[in-house]
């Protein structure tokens, strides 16, 4: 596997610069995944990579057209603006994959919150359909989204003993991402890893918009999810 691409390599995404203006468009290729014969990537699904698409091209933007000072995000889906990782694709992947994934995908969005912050390059998420997962991520990614009072996200808000997630409506500066748990166990234990045998109650989050990480000791349990 290559993280090497270029824009007539592009599968998933398209640029257009008018101008000051640059708008990024989201279009995944359902027959494009790492390994089209086991899954799609319908609804904009992304996996890996899309996002190695996504990082190369907000690179070009930072360094190939110093003239941009404004990118539109978007999608040219119908009613769909991205419902955020390919489950199979996490699904068959190993653990280590699945961290390294996360962490360039998060990496990547953050790198758009950067690029506002230092290069003077201001992001806005036009979302033009469903957005769901990790899609909420890549529209929070943009300034000032985060602050929208008029904007809500039916999201998970708690899990109960049996595993069930339970659903609601949140305004967007309100939301937050994380790992549910389920309730406390007395003398739980993490099963595994570096901490295996110490308590395990907390769950990493991260708070946007300031994006700022409380780790703590977690243990991870399947949730099961009913819309």
């Amino acid at each position: 596997m290559t993280f090497e691409t270029s824009p007539d390599q592009y599968k998933h995404w398209r640029l257009t610069v008018d101008g000051n203006v640059a708008t990024l468009t989201m279009d995944v290729r359902e027959d494009a995944g790492l390994r089209p014969n086991d899954y799609k990537l319908k609804l904009n699904f992304y996996n890996l990579g899309v996002d190695i698409e996504l990082a190369d091209v907000l690179q070009r933007l930072r360094f190939e057209h110093p003239e941009v000072y404004s990118v539109v995000l978007t999608s040219l889906k119908p009613r769909i603006f991205c419902a955020g990782a390919n489950i199979f694709m996490l699904g068959a992947s190993s653990h280590a994959f699945k961290v390294n994934f996360c962490k360039f995908t998060n990496e990547t969005r953050l790198g758009m919150e950067d690029m506002s912050a230092h290069s003077g390059i201001k992001f806005m998420a036009a979302v033009n359909g469903i957005c769901a997962g990790g899609g909420y991520e890549l529209a929070l990614g943009p300034p000032g989204f985060q602050d929208s009072h008029q904007v809500y996200l039916r999201t998970a808000i708690s899990v109960d003993a049996a595993g069930w997630a339970h659903f609601d409506y949140v305004r967007l500066p309100e939301y937050r991402w994380g790992i549910f748990l389920a309730e406390p166990t007395p003398d739980r234990r993490i099963g595994l890893g570096d901490f295996k045998g110490q308590p395990g109650q907390f769950a990493d989050y991260i708070a946007p918009p300031q994006r700022g990480i409380n780790r703590q000791l977690i243990d991870f349990e399947y949730v099961r999810t009913e819309q």
